[in-house]
């Protein structure tokens, strides 16, 4: 996911949210990220930060492991500037 970050060249960030959100959800959403991480190399890309996400467990299975989840990725309920710091 390329974000803007407040940045010049914004933020490539590798985040595992394919089966919860489309390409077309995330334009124009303003998502809450850690950015203070060093650079990883995930399936072939750089990931310069994380995407900060709630998990809701729908079903449980017998090891107490979650079987079913639903992931809402974390964002503002105000418009916010590009880059803003959370506090």
């Amino acid at each position: 996911v390329q974000l803007d970050d407040g940045t010049p060249d914004g933020r490539q960030v590798c985040a595992g949210i394919r089966a919860w959100y489309t390409p077309e959800e995330m334009v124009g959403k303003r998502v809450i990220i850690i950015a203070n991480l060093e650079p990883r190399t995930i399936r072939g890309e750089i990931s310069q930060g994380m995407i900060l996400a709630a998990s809701d467990i729908k079903e449980v299975g017998e090891n107490g492991d979650p079987v079913e989840r639903d992931v809402i990725v974390l964002t503002t309920d105000r418009p916010t500037p590009a880059g803003s710091p959370v506090s």
